[in-house]
């Protein structure tokens, strides 16, 4: 497998994510009049964010699948995948000093909201989630392609081995 091919299977994985936070509201919109399609689209996410509508972006008046800072990490993590390309952050050895440096902003919004010492605000949940998404996205592609590669090209070369071992 080239490394181009392992870069597009996750730009395309993190786009089709990105597109389905809009399902929900979407799904309003397509005849949906008894609410089912809505709902299940909602209990879909409804595993991975606790969905608080004051803590949501709308869309025609409906929410996203997740709230603001899920979805702003998300999409985030798309823009990290798009610009990879241009930007790569595999050549800087401290990855966890990167991330810790994307999610304290996050952490410190969150706890200080949590004890209400401060309130967390729209701004401050998307700026912290798209923060931490796109450095996520820039560190994690590199690491997701070169990994990828490898077993796939590994496990072709093992094949390969063993056919001809056969024969």
């Amino acid at each position: 497998m080239k490394q181009s091919t392992a870069y597009t299977i996750l730009f395309l994985g993190a786009l089709f994510w990105c597109l389905l936070l809009f399902l929900p509201p979407a799904s309003f919109y397509l005849s949906d009049s008894d609410g089912g399609l809505t709902q299940a689209a909602y209990q879909l996410y409804a595993r991975i964010c606790h969905q608080y509508d004051s803590h949501s972006i709308h869309l025609m008046g409906h929410k996203l699948g997740v709230c603001a800072r899920c979805s702003c990490i998300y999409f985030g993590f798309f823009f990290g995948v798009l610009f990879t390309p241009l930007y790569s952050f595999d050549r800087i050895q401290n990855h966890r000093r990167w991330l810790l440096f994307a999610i304290a902003p996050m952490l410190v919004d969150v706890l200080l909201n949590t004890i209400g010492a401060h309130e967390s605000t729209m701004l401050t949940r998307v700026v912290t989630g798209l923060l931490f998404g796109v450095i996520a996205g820039l560190i994690l592609t590199p690491l997701f392609v070169r990994g990828v590669t490898e077993i796939f090209n590994n496990v072709s070369h093992n094949a390969r081995n063993l056919y001809e071992s056969k024969t």
